[in-house]
């Protein structure tokens, strides 16, 4: 992303039709970027909860979410140029991956307090200062 944001500014700069293609080069390499990363991010949540532990999956949306707003600040940009949304894509990509990501972290959680603390209520001692599993 470092490589990508040094970059920005000089696609911003070509508005010219003779500068066209350095635009083109540019978006194309983003697009690919952020493919690459999505899919190994996809790739990094199958992962997830068998080989992976639940701190990789806040990884991988924190991840995401840095891309997100990395591209969406770049559409911004590219669109006061152009008038038309250039990263729309991926950046719609990256919303429906984030959202999903999120229902998943949600869900894990609220099932692990489903289990551990609600299923057996009766049984612990709400006043004892010790956590609920130890002994």
């Amino acid at each position: 992303m470092e490589k990508l944001d040094t970059m920005l500014p000089l696609a911003l700069a070509c508005r010219d039709d003779s500068f066209q293609e350095i635009r083109a080069h540019f978006v194309e390499a983003c697009c690919k970027v952020a493919t690459a990363v999505l899919a190994r991010l996809q790739e990094r949540v199958q992962e997830f909860p068998s080989q992976a532990p639940l701190e990789n999956l806040h990884t991988v949306l924190s991840t995401a979410v840095y891309i997100f707003q990395h591209f969406t600040r770049y559409d911004n940009l590219m669109k006061e140029n152009t008038n038309k949304p250039i990263f729309l894509v991926p950046v719609q990509r990256y919303q429906e991956f984030i959202n999903t990501l999120q229902f998943q972290v949600t869900d894990y959680c609220v099932r692990v307090c489903a289990t551990s603390i609600l299923q057996d209520a009766e049984s612990h001692h709400w006043d004892d200062y010790k956590a609920f599993y130890e002994v």
